[in-house]
């Protein structure tokens, strides 16, 4: 019996790591539109074609070249970071390289043939429908289509379905009060389900293209038909069901490729110490204004932030902690009699109750978050920069002192999920959206543009809360979005950088790269503290090399204890597995089982 030829086309517009086999094909999208080729894909530039419809119609180009010009018993379309997974699963799996041993038997043609060769439709895993970060806010897919993107687009999609295809209404309204789908086109069909799909897809959306303006709307909200396409692929699978249900179809798990930098451990360290030994002038006439926030739970870490801007900073500091009866006077006197003579500590204490109401959403967020957006009512400067306690300085800071930040009310460094989080509050894809643990905020400024600073965080709070779900960050992301000077990458470069970083952000790979050369503060983003013993950062040993500085306060058993289990026990999260290595035993555990394990031996996670 001769084999069925099956063809999945994966859109690359970059170069890019890819896989390439008798199924699996890489297509460069857009290529009529490029000055370069990509010598590994084919184009989507031949024959019939729609190649010039790229940066509207996304991987739909590579779709409609399939549909005019490939001959094969299967089509499939998949993403250069977005592989389905050949597999009887639904899970999601961050991957790092395509080299995966469990990636290439995944998508090696062999496995590919023995999952389709009994299935009408494969797509990708069915998930609820709800913003980046907000699992509980489930809605309609009319819904959150209308919040992401532009709810007429969606209007006049289903008016033309109505009036011109008729026997796919019902599908569509079932596909968009459904809070259930699949995302982002993944799908292998059958030939003949695949010609009627294509038929169907281009067909509606050739006739809503007829009565749109893509003028005046940004780079994002062009891409109109990619994101139309999604609910169309859904409404098409129902509308199968619903005409045969003895179709077979299969919902299977996706690999998404994420970042991974090349760190050079050794390179960056001696980057580090080095930066020590430079020789600054302390001898400033104005002073360098610093305020943190933090409680006894965080007094360890705090220091060891502050034991690093010591060893690299010699100007006259004036330090604002803002505080409440959780830092303890004992623990009070102990960061003073830590800090070198160029600090003037002044403890700045707060009534906590007149931010009580304010959410703490995750367990590692405690309401001192929130101490910074009083900072322009209780410390009288007319700048500052706020730094979190979970760093480490490793330059001069009065290099970030003295940027200029006239006209702005906020500067900052992008945050490394920045592009979903701006989708999340509705920013705009041209906005800034920052990450507020290394902030300089123009006081000055502020209370220009705002009588009562205060007054307008909370409303903007209370006429966003639902979709806010990083505190006090995204409140002055929304506040101060038109008056956002950002900063260079090196003043805060958080810890995807150096691990894996699966989120959509601003900056780019030159930034990085940039940052890493001339690192200014390592930010300790995310749980995975580097004084817990889970943590995986790269540079956890920078964090205890500053922490063994502070000799008054020896290292405790638990903070001996996690140094240990650091250096003896590593593991890797593949999916719901944990990968572990403990003095060379391999060795694995269902996550949930871990997590189980860790709380009966006491272990914070």
């Amino acid at each position: 019996m001769q084999k069925e030829k099956i063809k999945i086309l994966v859109c690359h517009h970059k170069k890019s790591p890819y896989i390439k086999n008798e199924c699996v094909i890489p297509v460069q999208v857009g290529k009529t539109l490029k000055n370069f080729d990509l010598e590994y894909c084919i184009g989507d530039d031949s024959g019939d074609n729609i190649s010039n419809k790229n940066p509207y119609w996304c991987e739909l180009t590579a779709l409609y070249w399939a549909w005019k010009n490939l001959d094969a018993d299967y089509y499939g379309l998949m993403h250069y970071r977005r592989y389905l997974s050949f597999e009887n699963n639904e899970d999601y799996q961050v991957i790092t390289s395509l080299n995966d041993e469990q990636v290439k038997r995944s998508l090696q043609p062999s496995n590919i043939y023995n999952f389709c060769h009994d299935a009408d439709i494969v797509t990708g895993p069915i998930w609820s429908i709800h913003p980046v970060g907000l699992d509980n806010l489930v809605m309609s897919s009319y819904d959150f289509y209308k919040k992401e993107h532009i709810q007429a687009d969606m209007d006049i999609t289903l008016s033309v379905i109505k009036d011109k295809y008729p026997d796919f209404y019902f599908a569509a309204l079932d596909e968009l009060s459904s809070n259930y789908c699949f995302f982002m086109n993944l799908m292998v069909l059958k030939k003949e389900l695949f010609y009627s799909y294509c038929e169907f897809l281009f067909g509606v959306l050739n006739e809503v293209e007829k009565k749109i303006n893509l003028d005046n709307r940004d780079s994002y909200q062009k891409r109109v038909f990619g994101f139309l396409a999604e609910r169309l692929s859904n409404v098409f699978v129902i509308y199968c069901q619903q005409k045969n249900p003895n179709l077979t179809i299969k919902h299977t798990g996706m690999y998404f490729l994420a970042e991974k930098q090349n760190i050079n451990l050794k390179s960056i360290t001696k980057q580090i110490i080095d930066k020590e030994n430079i020789v600054v002038d302390g001898n400033a006439l104005s002073p360098i204004n610093i305020c943190m926030s933090f409680d006894d739970n965080y007094l360890m870490p705090a220091l060891t932030a502050l034991k690093s801007i010591m060893k690299h900073t010699k100007s006259y500091i004036k330090l604002y902690i803002l505080c409440d009866k959780r830092l303890s006077k004992a623990n009070r006197s102990i960061v003073k009699n830590n800090l070198s003579n160029n600090f003037d500590v002044h403890f700045v204490d707060v009534d906590p109750g007149i931010l009580s109401y304010l959410p703490l959403n995750r367990e590692y967020i405690s309401i001192n978050t929130y101490y910074r957006l009083l900072i322009h009512k209780l410390i009288d400067v007319d700048k500052i920069i706020y730094l979190d306690s979970d760093l480490i300085v490793v330059d001069d800071i009065k290099k970030l002192w003295d940027i200029d930040v006239n006209g702005f009310c906020m500067a900052g460094v992008l945050d490394e999920g920045g592009v979903m989080q701006s989708r999340r509050l509705n920013l705009g894809a041209d906005s800034n959206y920052i990450n507020a643990g290394i902030i300089v905020l123009n006081i000055k400024e502020i209370k220009k543009k705002y009588p009562d600073p205060l007054k307008a965080y909370l409303e903007t709070y209370y006429f966003n809360r639902r979709f806010i779900i990083l505190q006090d960050q995204d409140i002055l992301n929304i506040i101060f979005r038109d008056s956002i000077l950002v900063l260079p990458l090196k003043w805060n470069v958080n810890g995807r950088i150096f691990e894996v970083n699966e989120l959509d952000h601003k900056y780019n790979d030159k930034d990085i790269r940039t940052a890493l050369d001339d690192l200014g503060i390592i930010h300790f983003t995310d749980r995975k503290k580097p004084w817990k013993f889970q943590a995986t950062h790269p540079l956890k040993s920078m964090y205890w090399y500053y922490r063994k500085q502070i000799l008054e306060l020896p290292l405790s058993f638990t903070e001996k204890r996690n140094i240990f289990l650091q250096n003896q026990f590593k593991y890797v999260i593949k999916g719901n597995i944990v990968h572990a290595d403990w003095h060379g035993i391999k060795f694995k555990v269902n996550k949930k089982t871990a997590k189980d394990i860790l709380r009966i031996f006491r272990f914070k996670i």
